[in-house]
């Protein structure tokens, strides 16, 4: 809405995002859209770039050390 879209047009919007985003894991995946236990991790970005960063960083540290035995 903040980008001039009514709210009928926003709402669809969404729909249409969430449908293309299903379709396309279903077709590259072969799995259904959103299964959240093929995801190691989620971030919400809105924390900032530099807090995202920082969250990947130290997540891939994790990941390491439990694939390394190291940790």
């Amino acid at each position: 809405m903040v980008r001039g879209k009514t709210e009928n047009e926003a709402h669809e919007l969404v729909d249409t995002v969430d449908r293309e985003r299903a379709d396309f894991i279903a077709k590259y995946f072969g799995v259904d859209w959103p299964n959240l236990p093929l995801y190691h991790t989620m971030i919400n970005t809105s924390i900032g770039d530099g807090a995202v960063i920082q969250a990947i960083a130290n997540f891939m540290k994790i990941c390491d050390a439990r694939l390394t035995g190291v940790g």
